[in-house]
């Protein structure tokens, strides 16, 4: 019997005691180390500064840009941040094998707190393909998400002193305010809340409904993650909208005279983060926008900064293609104006058998054992079905696509020769395995080469066309995306939607961007659809402004802003600390995955 593959967490606590300085791979990667652009956590990650990102002069690679997207995941997810890690790590070993001199870094995003605890555990990739420190990237990490958080209820905080003060002030409808609280925990308990601006709430004091989000939901991480120097996420927030005056006029930021502060609060914020991976790729990780209700990509700052010192650069987008796949080519590149050159789609014959209607096996709730199933070709072939909608969908934007199997150690050989063969046939992609939870960097070389040929054949990308033009109306927008990517029959609104679709275009203008917030299990509005869900109309049931970010968030279906946990199956429940005293801090994290 060949012996069990380590878990995780003890994978990547030995690997950090072979860590390479961060310093060792900035210069690597031709970043400056000098103390004006280069800040290091223990030797261990470091704080880039944003200019570099457009410093003039200097290196400038241009890298060509690869995303990795998937089908629509099980709760458990489908190993994206892993197969991102994997690429990169392959692509760099091919370069090393063929004496090429390029190199490939890798743009990630931020994990929250809140799922790393609750059910969907950390994003720091699995097995041998993973960056480093994961416990301390998983767990507050440097401090980003914290510091959204702050500067966020920050504006909440000053929003309320200006209702409480006493003077002769523009009076604030208290129905408008449209500015939540956040925290950084999936607490289904904070979803609604009442509360007294004065901190008092008698018979006749006036109070307000409202509720808090999760920090990932906000408006300022997506701000942030925008933002291309400091000067412009100043301009970003002092456009955030909170409430209405009593004139019916809009309370920002910028009339509360709050953008300073804010500013202030993320100034360390705004510079990405580098880190390893066990391989020893330098790569970024920053800012951590959800896809299901945010925009779902990582910052453009670390991108472009990833641009400049490498010559691919592999990205991950959020859950499904038809969330972070469409929001990074109609929202990121757009706004970035950059072109993508190829776009892997992940999947797993787990993936498959979810969407092709099979029934787990050992379904105990334990973890990794709740989503395993028996082979089933039958359900394979069905659930492939989800996969071809991405991957034509993928193809509506110009990119060229590789399909990546992210094998499991339960997968069998033959099963993974049929879904290959079938992919290639039904689909006609190219489709490989990705093996680099058990193999590392040469678990990740075969799709590599794939995604290798794809991008020099894509040129600069010139193929590469957005799915809709800039001023087209805000409704046009909505329906195009939900008929295009989500094949739904049609849209429909909720009287008090459509009414905030109708007023954001009015008063602000249809160059807005839409973005479109649904469940990240299904390709439909209804999270209980799987595989292809018949044709029907997806319903609108919010409208968000979102001044700072350039965008409306337009609400399908049941979407929640503020997840839940559930105790019985978190894994905060499972987390316990182990003394280890070759580890920086001296303690281990147990079963953090």
């Amino acid at each position: 019997m060949p012996t069990p593959q380590p878990p995780d967490y003890v994978i990547a606590t030995e690997a950090v005691k072979k860590m390479r300085p961060i310093e060792e791979i900035a210069r690597g990667m031709g970043l400056p180390t000098d103390s004006a652009h280069f800040f290091a956590y223990a030797g261990r990650y470091a704080k880039i500064s944003h200019r570099l990102a457009a410093r003039p002069g200097g290196e400038d690679r241009n890298g060509k840009l690869v995303l990795v997207t998937g089908m629509n995941p099980t709760p458990a997810g489908s190993g994206k941040t892993l197969t991102t890690i994997a690429l990169t790590d392959g692509l760099n070993l091919l370069f090393k094998k063929r004496s090429d001199q390029r190199r490939a870094t890798f743009v990630l995003r931020e994990p929250s707190v809140g799922p790393t605890l609750s059910v969907k555990g950390g994003a720091c990739g699995g097995g041998y393909s993973q960056v480093l420190p994961m416990e301390e990237i998983n767990l507050h990490f440097t401090g980003d998400i914290a510091a959204v958080t702050e500067t966020h209820n920050l504006l909440w905080c000053m929003l309320m002193a200006y209702l409480s003060t006493p003077g002769s002030r523009k009076a604030i409808r208290l129905d408008s305010i449209e500015w939540p609280r956040v925290v950084d925990l999936c607490d289904r308990s904070l979803r609604q809340i009442i509360l007294s601006p004065d901190g008092k709430i008698r018979d006749g004091r006036p109070t307000l409904r409202g509720g808090s989000i999760i920090t990932a939901a906000s408006e300022l991480m997506a701000v942030l993650g925008l933002a291309r120097d400091m000067e412009d996420l100043g301009e970003r927030i002092g456009r955030i909208r909170v409430a209405r005056y009593a004139d019916d006029t809009p309370v920002t930021a910028g009339s509360l005279g709050v953008v300073g502060a804010m500013q202030a609060l993320l100034k360390t914020a705004i510079n990405p983060n580098l880190v390893q991976t066990i391989a020893g790729s330098g790569g970024f990780i920053h800012t951590g926008p959800f896809a299901n209700i945010a925009h779902g990509n990582s910052s453009l700052v670390a991108l472009r900064l990833a641009r400049r010192h490498a010559d691919l650069v592999v990205t991950e987008g959020g859950f499904g293609a038809d969330l972070g796949a469409q929001k990074f080519f109609d929202v990121v590149c757009r706004t970035a104006k950059v072109r993508p050159s190829a776009a892997v789609l992940v999947f797993s014959t787990r993936d498959l058998k979810y969407h092709g209607g099979a029934k787990p096996i050992g379904a105990d709730g334990s973890p990794g054992q709740k989503w395993r199933f028996a082979p089933d070709r039958e359900a394979c072939l069905r659930g492939m079905e989800n996969l071809k909608i991405h991957a034509e969908n993928l193809a509506k934007y110009g990119v060229k696509v590789v399909a990546a199997m992210n094998r499991f150690s339960t997968d069998e050989d033959e099963e993974i020769r049929f879904c290959l063969s079938a992919i290639k046939e039904q689909i006609g992609i190219p489709a490989v395995v990705q093996s680099g939870h058990a193999e590392g960097a040469a678990g990740g070389l075969a799709l590599a080469e794939a995604v290798l040929k794809q991008v020099e054949s894509a040129g600069d990308g010139e193929s590469f066309r957005l799915l809709y033009p800039d001023r087209a109306p805000l409704k046009e927008k909505v329906e195009t995306v939900a008929r295009s990517i989500y094949r739904a029959e049609g849209v429909e609104y909720l009287p008090e939607a459509e009414k905030a679709l109708e007023e954001a275009e009015a008063e602000y203008s249809s160059s807005l961007n839409v973005v479109l917030s649904k469940t990240q299990f299904s390709l439909s509005d209804n999270k209980d659809l799987l595989g292809v869900p018949p044709r029907r109309k997806v319903k609108v049931t919010g409208v968000l402004y979102r001044g700072g970010a350039g965008w409306v968030t337009v609400l399908l279906g049941d979407v929640l802003l503020m997840p839940g946990t559930n105790y019985d199956t978190c894994a905060a429940r499972r987390l316990k600390l182990k003394a280890d005293p070759e580890i920086f801090g001296g303690f281990l994290v147990e079963n953090l995955q």
